[in-house]
């Protein structure tokens, strides 16, 4: 993984991190509130079988922050926002079996900013998820979530400890 200079378009040597397989960019917030931005890598272990998303501190050598890993699964990609309303934006992550086929029942995981263990919510889509938008539709100070998947729409809101679709 490499950053570019917006200026020139050179790499930044001493911004650079080789994770040794397949990396996507995830997404980039000021997840711990410092007010520098942290970068969110999707990363696909296939030898371990083992997705990961893994948070760098935005400097030289790109230092990891946290990570959160799934066995079997992969992600295929993420979304960022205030989920619940605390001010830090939350990891909204995408999830399968790294198996490919028509009948993955992929899942979303609500992560909080620091990746920790446990998921704050989690929605099984009942097939692929296409795309995943976060935002405050109803201007209450929590966002909902936009998912596509499976041919529809779904709107899902956080108003207990399971999201509630709309």
């Amino acid at each position: 993984m490499y950053v570019l200079n917006a200026a020139d378009g050179k790499t930044r040597p001493d911004y650079e991190r080789n994770f040794g397989c397949m990396v996507e960019i995830a997404g980039v917030a000021d997840f711990d509130g410092d007010g520098r931005p942290e970068i969110l890598v999707s990363v696909r272990d296939e030898k371990a079988r083992t997705g990961s998303l893994v948070m760098l501190r935005g400097g030289p050598g790109l230092p990891e922050v946290c990570r959160y890993s799934l066995a079997e699964h992969w992600f295929s990609f993420a979304a960022t926002g205030d989920v619940n309303g605390d001010g830090y934006p939350e990891v909204v992550a995408v999830a399968g079996p790294s198996g490919i086929g028509p009948q993955i029942r992929e899942t979303i995981y609500v992560l909080s900013h620091t990746l920790d263990p446990t998921p704050l919510w989690e929605w099984k889509a009942g097939g692929f998820v296409d795309g995943v938008i976060v935002s405050d539709l109803d201007g209450d100070g929590a966002s909902e979530l936009m998912v596509a998947h499976g041919g529809r729409v779904s709107v899902l809101r956080r108003r207990s400890q399971a999201a509630r679709q709309e």
